[in-house]
């Protein structure tokens, strides 16, 4: 659920970033975005060995 939940964060911090700031907005930011934010939290929030498992998945993406 906590992945679903932030992609969408990272779908409407990128469209903020377009409509507030008037920043180009892709694919490729939303991924990032939500790339960065995935690892933070397998980093401060899962335990070890879901935290390799979800950073091995992210670095398949």
């Amino acid at each position: 659920m906590e992945i679903i939940v932030l992609m969408n964060w990272s779908i409407w911090i990128t469209r903020n970033e377009w409509t507030f700031s008037n920043s180009a907005h892709s694919v490729q930011g939303v991924k990032r975005h939500f790339t960065t934010e995935l690892r933070a939290v397998a980093q401060h929030k899962v335990n070890s060995q879901l935290q390799e498992d979800i950073l091995d998945w992210l670095d398949a993406l």
